[in-house]
This record gives structure tokens, C-alpha cells and sequence, in this order.
């Protein structure tokens, strides 16, 4: 059995966004005993090199995207992250050994900077990625965001892992942060997490109703907010019955 499943959420194509996911793909695939899963549109189904397996979510919906690749993992355990999110290899390593050691969930850290375009390192330099996170100048100010987080294969199923409700993409890792927050064991690694800079994204018109799914859950009270994960469990081993099962390791 695999140790983890590192799942990339790569559902918009475009040169720095396809340059980003080789990057990122180059620094998972170094992870020894975790297999690579992307997430691709039905056009970008011929990329290549890297991966473990590509998978097509039908449309550019991120949730979606999580989901089935939690479906499609031999792991018992899910790194899920952006495919313009770059850590250090130790980080992932980090996530894991968060997972084995009791935790159910865990970021590598709350704080993302934001890479200037000329500051990307270049695909070629990938190599040299590790040492020169952390040290990036000209950077934006850092935001809030999940980007990259790990979770058991229970607990993802528990909480009911990525709520379809959202659509396209925004706001859903608030949810899910804010899911594994409250209803798993969590932790924070408090390492660097740099976001790659990559074209504007337009597709932003469901950003206000997503606003809204998320604020439901931020003010619900406890029986509101256990309704709200049993919804989402249920909507999910809907879709997706083959996710429960845990593997036996091999």
C-alpha cells in the first residue's frame, strides 16, 4: 500500500498554469511510496510525465475534482493541493508522518505568499526548489489559504469531504479548513507554503453563492453544524461508495 496519495487539483489550463503543475508534479514525485494523482480537463488528457494516474472531473470544479481523486486513491491517506502550490519536499513528508502519528488532519501552514511572476523558478531548476522556498524577494503580502492540507481516508469520509454545493472554485477550502478544524483532530506544521503566480482566473460569477454555503457553516451552532457534515457525507458516499474503503496494506 501506498503511504499517500498526493492528489493535484489542476482544472484550468494555460502556460503558467501548465508550467506551475509540472513544477509541483516534479517536487511530489520525489515523495517516495506516494502515488501522484491530477486532475485534468478532457483537453489536457495527453499531458504527461510524473503522474501516477490522471483522472477528468467532468467540468472545472474543484470539489469535484477532490472527491474523485480521494475515490480513485490506494491510500489510506489524502494530500490534496493546488496545482499552484508549492511546499518542501520535507513538508510532505511532514503531512504524513501528522497522519501516522494520531493526527487526522493537518496543514503545512495558514499563510501563503504569493510569488511574484519573475520569481517562479524555472521548470528546468525544479531541483532547486526546496532551498529557494522561503527565500523568495519581491513577493506579494501573504494571504490565508489551505492550498495543501493531508487527511485519513476516515476522517474525509467522516466529515463528508468536499461539498459539491460549491461550484467552479472559492470559498470551499475556507469550508473544508473550517470542517477539519471542528470535527477532526488538527494540526498545523507551520511551514512555508508559496502560492505560484499564474494568469487571472474569470471564472469567478459563483464566488457570491459559494460565500454564502460557507457561511452557513461558519455560523451554524453544533446540532446545525453536524446536520450540515452528515449532509455532505451523505452526498458523497452517494457519488462515491468506493471511497469507505480502507485499504489493506499489502
Amino acid at each position: 500500500m501506498k503511504r499517500a496519495s498526493i492528489i493535484v487539483r489542476y482544472s484550468n489550463r494555460s502556460p503558467r498554469r501548465e508550467r506551475n503543475l509540472k513544477i509541483v508534479v516534479s517536487q511530489a514525485s520525489k515523495i517516495k511510496d506516494c502515488e501522484v494523482l491530477v486532475s485534468v480537463m478532457e483537453h489536457d488528457t495527453l499531458l504527461s510525465g510524473g503522474f501516477t494516474k490522471k483522472f477528468v472531473p467532468d467540468a472545472f470544479e474543484l470539489c469535484r475534482a477532490s472527491n474523485i481523486g480521494a475515490s480513485s486513491s490506494s491510500a489510506n491517506v489524502f494530500i490534496i493541493q493546488d496545482a499552484d502550490i508549492l511546499v518542501e519536499t520535507a513538508s510532505y513528508h511532514g503531512l504524513i508522518d501528522a497522519i501516522s502519528s494520531g493526527c487526522e488532519s493537518a496543514v503545512v501552514g495558514e499563510q501563503c505568499t504569493d510569488l511574484s511572476e519573475h520569481n517562479v523558478p524555472p521548470f528546468q531548476q525544479s531541483d532547486r526548489i526546496d532551498a529557494l522556498v522561503g527565500e523568495f524577494r519581491n513577493t506579494r503580502p501573504s494571504r490565508k489559504g489551505l492550498g495543501i492540507f493531508a487527511i485519513s481516508r476516515e476522517a474525509y469520509v467522516r466529515i463528508g469531504g468536499y461539498c459539491e454545493l460549491f461550484k467552479v472554485y472559492g470559498w470551499d477550502d475556507c469550508y473544508m479548513a473550517l470542517k477539519m478544524k471542528k470535527a477532526t483532530k488538527f494540526t498545523d506544521l507551520s511551514r512555508p507554503v508559496v502560492h505560484l503566480a499564474h494568469e487571472v482566473n474569470y471564472q469567478s460569477q459563483f464566488q457570491p453563492t459559494n460565500a454564502e454555503t460557507y457561511y452557513q457553516l461558519l455560523y451554524a451552532n453544533d446540532s446545525e453544524f453536524q446536520t450540515l457534515l452528515d449532509r455532505d457525507r451523505v452526498d458523497l458516499l452517494g457519488k462515491y461508495s468506493g471511497i469507505a474503503r480502507l485499504e489493506e496494506a499489502s
